[in-house]
């Protein structure tokens, strides 16, 4: 749980460990399924949801995003890369 509470500072600290587990497997197999494969991929996917959680839904970016990360030609690492270079932000 240091780990998880670490890695994802922005997380709600008060939330129940074991509602933090199951946010956190729940990301961790969508981010599997859009080919993330390292621990660097999985933490970036993570902050990029936590990052866009808020606003999310009205997101002007959330079409592309979700075009990018389906997509099956590109490596996950590819695929974070070219989102975070395109939102020029940093994770």
């Amino acid at each position: 749980m240091t780990r998880l509470r670490t890695d994802f500072s922005k997380a709600p600290h008060g939330l129940a460990d074991h509602v933090i587990l199951a946010q956190a497997d729940r990301l961790w197999k969508q981010a599997d399924r859009h080919g993330m494969r390292s621990q660097s991929d999985y933490t970036r996917y993570h902050y990029l949801l936590l990052g866009m959680s808020k606003d999310w839904h009205n997101s002007p970016d959330r079409d592309w995003i979700t075009q990018v990360l389906t997509r099956r030609d590109l490596t996950g690492t590819a695929k974070l890369d070219f989102i975070y270079q395109t939102l020029g932000a940093t994770p």
